[in-house]
């Protein structure tokens, strides 16, 4: 049986999958609003393209580490989602704080701020001991009080 914190990593990890795919989405409908004045036409034509690759690849990132975190407890996962969140992290807090080249729109910045949030409560989650058991291979029985109940 999976521990808790793993339960609760893999639900909230989801609905930051589901947040993160809705501002892909989001995104797209909205490309022309946030690219700079002067863009060649070739560029924004290839735009749409570029950025569906870009939700997909991430949604099949995303996906893989939750399976092996959540399902397999593979501890690679773990430090390659923890690099990622720390990656993410200086993105967010240099469009927040610092002087992009492409300013976002409160939209996309909002969203971004709540993903981090939902992705250090992740991160958190892996790192209880729970979790750190999991994460060595040491499973735990599931209560088993009521089997013959």
């Amino acid at each position: 049986m999976r521990p808790k914190s793993i339960l609760l990593f893999e639900r909230i990890f989801l609905v930051y999958v589901l947040v993160g795919l809705a501002s892909g989405i989001w995104s797209m409908l909205h490309v022309s609003s946030f690219m700079p004045a002067g863009m060649p036409q070739p560029m924004m034509a290839a735009m749409p393209a570029f950025m569906i690759g870009g939700v997909i690849g991430t949604l099949v990132v995303d996906l893989l580490l939750w399976f092996f975190i959540a399902r397999r407890g593979a501890d690679v996962a773990r430090w390659i989602f923890v690099i990622l969140f720390a990656l993410g992290a200086v993105g967010v807090l240099r469009s927040l704080f610092g002087h992009p080249q492409i300013v976002l729109p409160a939209m996309v910045t909002l969203i971004s701020a709540v993903r981090l949030v939902l992705d250090g409560i992740c991160t958190a989650l892996l790192f209880r001991p729970d979790a750190a058991r999991w994460f060595k291979g040491e499973r735990t029985p599931g209560d088993l009080s009521n089997t013959f109940s």
